[in-house]
């Protein structure tokens, strides 16, 4: 009897290839969470085997498909399969917050400066970015904004801020931007669940902390 191997046809097919290609040519290319290529892939998927596509690249939205290459599956690979990406608009009205979102940054009084200026001072700033104070306590030092929320066309973006006091000698509080990203449009401010970090902080707060350190 003649080896299978001899015969290449048959191993064809056994596996179909999927030549995918993306708009724009920069982005990544990932088959099961593996990247194998930009712009442009040929992906195998193996008989009886199903692989995930993912595509995407920052300030874009990432887009995903699966396929099974079995016969009774209703998502079977076509030959060719292409993307066209849009723009993220929250990565486009925001800037980069990987040195300040979600972290506490230390604000050092000068001295001169009361308790009592320092901590108007502070709600004079913070009031000027949020229209809501939830927590002001002087005398604990603590202050918290309620959630900013603000839509985008496939995802919410949250916003808050936290001021703690650090020391009392030499003054110092503690500032800390909250910044959460969640899938979805309209999504509630108090849907905690489908909220995670994210390092990136919206424009509008952009200038908070370096305003509290010039002016503290």
């Amino acid at each position: 009897m003649v080896p299978l191997h001899m015969y290449p046809q048959f191993f064809k097919k056994k596996q179909t290839i999927v030549h995918v290609t993306v708009d724009p040519k920069q982005a990544d290319i990932f088959a099961n969470g593996e990247i194998v290529g930009q712009g442009s892939a040929d992906i195998t998927i193996p008989k009886d085997d199903c692989v995930r596509i993912q595509v995407g690249m920052d300030g874009w939205i990432w887009q995903s498909v699966n396929y099974c290459n079995k016969k009774k599956a209703a998502n079977r690979p076509p030959k060719s399969k292409y993307f066209q990406l849009s723009k993220d608009e929250a990565f486009e009205a925001s800037v980069s917050g990987s040195d300040i979102s979600n972290i506490d940054i230390p604000i050092k009084v000068r001295d001169g400066m009361s308790e009592i200026d320092a901590w108007r001072r502070i709600a004079q700033i913070v009031t000027g970015y949020f229209d809501v104070i939830e927590i002001s306590d002087r005398e604990t030092g603590y202050m918290r904004t309620a959630w900013y929320l603000k839509t985008f066309a496939t995802s919410t973006i949250r916003t808050r801020v936290l001021i703690k006091l650090a020391n009392d000698d030499p003054l110092t509080y503690k500032i800390k931007i909250i910044s959460e990203k969640a899938p979805g449009t309209g999504v509630s401010a108090k849907a905690d669940e489908k909220y995670r970090e994210w390092d990136r902080i919206l424009r509008t707060f952009s200038g908070l902390v370096d305003e509290i350190q010039a002016r503290m």
